[in-house]
């Protein structure tokens, strides 16, 4: 699977645009449209500025506080990042999409780990986590 084409973008922008045409505060347009800015647009600024958005908002959207999350962690934030995905999770606790929120969470919270950790010891880690056998076998 490649990168999206420009016309998906330009579709779900189109569709974000309307909605905030109609509701300038529609925390759930603004939340999507700092997803295509994160992840498809690359643009993590102007991506940070919509999911800020969304959460002022609506501070009880779970979405906003999740891609807020995930912006912090791509800006190197690493506690942000954490602070606000667990943040998405407390919104949302038997959200349908739980695995999505947390292994969005867990993603930065191992960011979090590797940025603190010495250069020598995370490779090592690395080492270890490799020949670990799975689970069940000694």
């Amino acid at each position: 699977m490649g990168l999206p084409s420009s016309l998906s973008v330009n579709i779900v922008q189109s569709s974000t645009h309307a909605a905030l045409d109609r509701d300038p505060s529609d925390a759930l347009a603004l939340a999507t449209e700092g997803f295509v800015y994160c992840h498809l647009l690359k643009d993590l600024d102007t991506a940070r500025k919509r999911c800020d958005e969304a959460v002022e908002a609506n501070p009880s959207h779970a979405l906003g506080w999740l891609y807020r999350g995930t912006v912090n962690a791509f800006k190197g934030e690493g506690l942000a990042a954490v602070h606000a995905t667990r943040r998405a999770i407390e919104l949302s606790p038997l959200d349908p999409q739980r695995y999505y929120f947390q292994s969005l969470g867990r993603r930065q919270s191992y960011r979090l780990v590797n940025m603190r950790m010495p250069k020598g010891l995370r490779a090592r880690r690395l080492h270890s986590i490799a020949r670990t056998p799975p689970h069940g076998e000694c």
